[in-house]
């Protein structure tokens, strides 16, 4: 019985070497093939030998907005109910300080393997199960900032206390950093503290150590190639109600509101906003671009969203690639001069918040976590469909339950907000006197 279970053991191993060689041999013999295709890995990335994008040869259909439907006289009554909860509101802050923390986490690079390790690592991958698979698929998550900001504000004139350590910005992007010997570097993890004065939300003053300094002259006195805009919009608490820096009713207004209602959701009820926005209606661009927001404003404070679900649409001609496959390197893409094909693409932005109470009747949120999702092709989402009868509103509801699951499984981007500290209404002085 021992004996025949060491054979048995033998022959596996030996069937999986001799499975392992034939895979690489295989591999070895297969010549570079060429091939003209549409991209499917990522629809958005051109090659870097491609060049200006052509002109759209007609207005894709999103842009045409004439057909949508106005509120019914329910749902603008509705509006207006909000509106006033609004402005209502807005009158009980007039000061305060916020403390509060902003983290960002972005899905590690993925380190470069020996070929013999990725030979192994496929041939494992061809022997699991795609369910088995899917297990393990999912990403791992790096670190990139961490900001700590006490601001304050009074009427139109706010503070802000900046302490950052960071490899990255708050949008993702590579930090470029000034060495001892005149030299660049890039994503090193870098520690920064400044100091900002603003009115009406423009920055007067930067400190730096003990000197307030105008803000224009400082910018002026930096080598131009490092990053000059070390504010962020993101240092304002109150740009992660909605993230934009607009406060609510001026967002409202300057969107095409294209539903409004309440929501019942476990014994309580809630307004549901859905905002519609074009950026070119006109047929002279090279891409077409849309956005819709869902907004599912909170049961317990009515003019904070408690779920933002942003869509991000666009349309352009993508070059058609020819693509050369080799085992040995990296696939080259080379757009075909002539060949282009329409493209639909979406993107998604999520914010979810939690709100507390402060003091009596004064609300704020105590945590948002922002995700950002990566592209996808309309042709993937919608299956089957032809671009001419693609929803013209992206809705969370009208995509597909798989697709759903899917892309908030891995977003690229993460982003969260924690508030330690918040009081309002308290007596305060900003009126720059310290100031030059």
């Amino acid at each position: 019985m021992c004996t025949r279970h060491k054979h048995t053991q033998v022959y596996r191993k030996v069937f999986f070497f001799l499975l392992l060689l034939s895979v690489f041999c295989f591999l070895l013999l297969h010549h570079p093939e060429k091939t003209t295709q549409k991209p499917t890995q990522d629809p958005t990335a051109l090659p870097s030998e491609f060049g200006k994008t052509p002109l759209l040869s007609e207005t894709p259909r999103f842009i045409k907005t004439e057909g949508i439907l106005p509120l019914s006289p329910q749902e603008t009554h509705l509006l207006e109910q909000l509106k006033i909860e609004i402005a209502t509101y807005n009158t009980k802050i007039k000061s305060g300080e916020i403390e509060f923390s902003v983290t960002v986490s972005r899905i590690a690079p993925q380190e470069t393997k020996h070929l013999f390790v990725e030979l192994l690592e496929r041939g494992r991958d061809n022997l699991v199960p795609k369910k088995e698979k899917d297990g393990y698929a999912l990403p791992t998550y790096e670190e990139t900032g961490h900001w700590y900001i006490t601001y304050r504000f009074n009427g139109e004139t706010e503070f802000f206390d900046v302490k950052a350590r960071a490899k990255r910005d708050m949008n993702g992007s590579i930090i470029i950093t000034r060495t001892e010997n005149g030299g660049l570097r890039r994503g090193i993890w870098q520690e920064t503290h400044h100091q900002f004065l603003r009115h009406r939300k423009q920055t007067l003053y930067i400190r730096e150590g003990t000197k307030w300094r105008p803000y224009d002259k400082w910018q002026q006195s930096l080598p131009v190639w490092i990053p000059t805009n070390v504010f962020d919009k993101c240092f304002n608490p109150h740009w992660w109600h909605l993230g934009h820096d607009k406060p609510l009713d001026t967002f409202i207004h300057r969107r095409k509101i294209t539903d409004v209602k309440r929501v019942e959701n476990k014994d309580s009820s809630h307004f549901y906003l859905q905002l519609y926005h074009t950026e070119a209606k006109n047929i002279n661009t090279s891409v077409a671009r849309a956005t819709t927001h869902e907004i599912w404003m909170h049961p317990k404070a009515g003019i904070y969203p408690k779920r933002i679900l942003i869509a991000n649409r666009r349309a352009q001609l993508q070059p058609e690639l020819e693509i050369v496959e080799n085992f040995f390197s990296i696939a080259e893409a080379k757009p075909v001069p002539g060949k282009y094909y329409y493209l639909e693409t979406i993107g998604f932005q999520s914010l979810t918040s939690e709100i507390a109470e402060y003091e009596p009747g004064i609300f704020f949120p105590k945590t948002v976590t922002e995700e950002y999702y990566g592209e996808d092709s309309m042709s993937d989402i919608f299956t089957g469909l032809p671009n001419s009868e693609y929803p013209v509103i992206i809705r969370e509801a009208l995509l597909p339950e798989w697709f759903r699951k899917e892309y908030q499984k891995a977003p690229r981007l993460k982003r969260v907000m924690n508030v330690h500290r918040a009081v309002f209404n308290i007596p305060m002085e900003l009126d720059l006197q310290d100031t030059p």
